[in-house]
């Protein structure tokens, strides 16, 4: 029973992202809904729009955790023009000097700087 409604939870928060709402995909995400068992693509969909929601709410330590997380899952992922001005505009962002620091490591890493 509690499997079936983490699955549907899961789902809405696919569904979301289809809708383009990403307040309701991170929300989603944030309760710990377990997602395994997704296939890939839907994953790095989820990650990805879980990033541009923090990088919008400028919540930059959270977007430099999606990152990450998508080049761990698909690391063809990382060449998409996106995902490496996303990775550009962190260190010049105003976060604290630390995740600046972070975000130009992962920027360099990548070959996005």
């Amino acid at each position: 029973m509690v499997a079936s409604a983490y699955r549907r939870h899961a789902l809405h928060a696919l569904h979301a992202l289809h809708a383009k709402s990403l307040t309701v995909a991170v929300r989603a995400t944030a309760r710990g809904i377990p997602v395994t068992g997704l296939p890939e693509e839907r994953l790095v969909r989820l990650h990805w729009e879980n990033a541009r929601a923090y990088a919008q709410w400028t919540r930059w330590g959270q977007c430099l955790t999606e990152l990450p997380a998508i080049e761990r899952i698909a690391p063809q992922e990382v060449r998409r023009p996106a995902l490496r001005e996303l990775a550009c505009t962190m260190p010049r962002s105003p976060a604290p000097a630390a995740t600046r620091r972070d975000a130009k490591g992962y920027a360099s890493r990548i070959n996005a700087a």
